[in-house]
């Protein structure tokens, strides 16, 4: 099977016969340094279709390795996240390895996927609760879910993806427009995204600009903010397309003004989501305001969705001028995979010991196969987005 290469890829293979239930493909990470603190290891998976087998994640040190997630059978459509912890003890000669493995089930509607590996210095339990090791029994999903599968919708936080509402934002008063809530297209041709920033059955919010003069302004202020760390990484996505584009910007708000801005666009950015990011440093409390300005026709859409706001630099680890490295500030990412670098896949490689005759692949298409696998990539949920690996039974 030729691997066609373009602007979005992901890895899978062919689970069609010879295939055998139980035969099984491994993914095995560079090695990781270990901090001496506890990290969370994050990623997205897809496994939809009635012949799924597992998936099993295996922290390896030196030449022992432990079982840390698994999964099996249908889990619906649709992205779903993953994420266990890694000790701070982990890691031999100061360094580990994360393997993923998959593993074959009864027949060929069982494609396994992953996307946007992370470790980030942060705390975290296993997720989905069912994925530990300890509490299999049986997994598979009853009733599928199509909601978008990126950052929670918690009442009153900052971080949201704004399926179950505006979580701890709200909308100010003391402009002249409101940020709408929405699913699907917007109502404008040639402006505004198609779907959320997943590709799901999602909402996020945006700017509607066939109403109003030039200028106006919508604007969502967050719930007090106490900082946890002398650093804090505010991310988000914005689609800003359309040839009468205003502008986005972040504001720090003060109750009698928002003053400059802290992160600004203004223009036509493309038919596309893409990931912005603002690291704030504040010794107190503080809100955010996100403001869209309409531009000067209906062509002007502008949509925000999946904010997360987290400790530490929006930056990885890095080393001192004495080549010492630093310990990572809280939140920040230790090692990360998006599969966009083509072949190189970040330097995850497949089992070389594994004698199946099959393995995780790179390619920008669905699997190819009905029923099962997902259409497109996690992070902009289209073909022209991020690249993501994929187990094709």
């Amino acid at each position: 099977m030729a691997i066609i290469v373009s602007h979005g890829h992901y890895i899978f293979t062919d689970s069609d016969p010879p295939r055998k239930p139980g035969d099984s493909s491994r993914l095995i990470s560079t090695l990781i340094p270990a901090t001496g603190v506890s990290n969370c290891f994050n990623f997205r998976y897809n496994m939809h279709g009635t012949d799924v087998g597992s998936l099993n994640v295996y922290l390896k040190n030196g030449s022992a390795s432990s079982l840390v997630w698994t999964l099996s059978g249908d889990q619906g459509t649709g992205w779903k996240l993953g994420s266990f912890p890694i000790p701070g003890t982990s890691g031999t000669g100061n360094t580990y390895q994360i393997i993923m493995e998959a593993k074959t089930g009864k027949g060929n509607k069982g494609d396994i996927a992953l996307d946007d590996l992370e470790v980030v210095s942060l705390t975290c339990s296993i997720s989905p609760s069912s994925a530990g090791p300890n509490s299999q029994k049986s997994t598979t999903l009853t009733t599928a879910s199509t909601a978008s599968t990126g950052p929670p919708s918690n009442p009153n936080t900052v971080t949201c993806n704004f399926d179950g509402g505006l979580c701890g934002w709200t909308q100010l008063t003391t402009d002249n427009k409101d940020w709408i809530r929405h699913q699907g297209t917007t109502n404008s041709y040639g402006t505004g995204p198609s779907s959320d920033h997943t590709g799901r059955n999602g909402y996020y919010l945006y700017l509607e600009s066939s109403t109003g003069q030039f200028g106006d302004a919508a604007r969502i202020v967050s719930g007090t903010i106490q900082p946890r760390a002398s650093v804090e990484c505010l991310t988000f996505w914005y689609h800003m397309q359309g040839s009468s584009i205003g502008s986005l910007s972040i504001y720090i708000y003060h109750i009698t003004s928002i003053g400059s801005p802290l992160w600004t666009r203004s223009g036509s950015q493309g038919n596309v989501w893409i990931k912005g990011s603002l690291s704030i440093s504040r010794q107190s409390s503080y809100r955010l305001v996100i403001e869209a300005k309409k531009g000067t026709s209906y062509t002007g859409d502008i949509a925000i969705d999946d904010i997360m706001l987290v400790d530490g630099y929006c930056a990885d680890a890095t080393s001192t001028a004495s080549g010492v490295t630093s310990l990572p500030s809280p939140g920040s990412v230790i090692n990360s995979c998006d599969f966009e670098d083509g072949s190189k896949m970040c330097n995850y490689t497949n089992d070389a010991a594994n004698t199946q005759q099959y393995s995780w692949r790179l390619t920008s298409h669905t699997s190819g196969s009905y029923a099962t696998g997902p259409n497109n990539d996690h992070t902009y949920g289209t073909i022209m987005g991020k690249n993501f690996f994929y187990l094709e039974f």
